[in-house]
């Protein structure tokens, strides 16, 4: 899709707070109006007619592949039927292009179920401005809502964020998404707190580096200090006066 002009950090399986609000609109899927959808796949309101389509139920009056949303107290979730095309691997299920602060970092999260484990269920690859973040992933089981998530840091004022399911099978390749979010990290990267990412901040990380599960220098969460860390820290740094 050729729209890369971010830098990426990919951690599967992290779950990373932050303060700041959600900047991708309707990410929990409960806007009745379906506001911020946009898809590569035909909407399908009725729901499951073909492959390569989508709908939101209740908003929808489609039956969901599953009944119960990830987001607590919820209503809507996006259910999906994976294009069996040859264009498979282009067609984002979903995307939505969002305002940032260049060269912020920010933490993207999605949560998907899929009606299988495995290939069969869903082959998702997430990416950011066309670019791919981390491997191709599948479910683990059945039925249940798993977490993705992964740090980026945009280099212009826009992010183009989207999932893309690749493996274009037939049948079952059915999943839902649900609690698509991107956050800002509010400046984790000033590990010494005097207001500045500096060589003081860079020592520090360098002397936790390796496995360091819940330290600060950990920028990305992954339960190590290693260069994925490094250059968040770097993406931050402090001109000198």
């Amino acid at each position: 899709m050729g729209r890369a002009n971010s830098l990426v950090v990919a951690v599967l399986g992290m779950s990373m707070s932050a303060s700041a609000s959600n900047l991708i609109v309707n990410g929990d899927f409960e806007d009745p109006g379906l506001a911020g959808i946009n898809s590569d796949y035909v909407h399908t309101p009725q729901g499951n007619t073909d492959e390569g389509t989508w709908w939101v139920n209740p908003w929808d009056p489609g039956a969901p592949w599953f009944g119960e949303q990830h987001s607590r107290g919820g209503a809507g979730a996006m259910s999906a039927n994976g294009d069996d095309s040859s264009q498979a691997g282009q067609k984002r299920v979903w995307y939505q292009v969002v305002p940032v602060q260049t060269g912020n970092a920010y933490t993207f999260t999605a949560w998907a179920l899929a009606t299988a484990a495995g290939f069969s269920g869903y082959s998702l690859q997430f990416e950011l401005d066309g670019e791919p973040i981390g491997p191709v992933i599948s479910p683990s089981a059945a039925f249940l809502w798993e977490e993705f998530s992964t740090v980026v840091i945009p280099k212009g004022s826009t992010t183009e964020i989207s999932v893309v399911n690749v493996s274009g099978i037939t049948f079952p390749n059915d999943f839902m998404l649900d609690d698509l979010s991107l956050v800002l990290i509010e400046q984790p990267n000033d590990l010494n707190g005097d207001g500045v990412v500096d060589g003081a901040d860079l020592g520090i990380l360098l002397s936790a580096w390796g496995p360091c599960s819940g330290c600060p220098a950990d920028l990305d969460g992954s339960g190590t200090v290693d260069g994925a860390d490094l250059g968040l820290l770097l993406a931050r740094w402090t001109p000198p006066g």
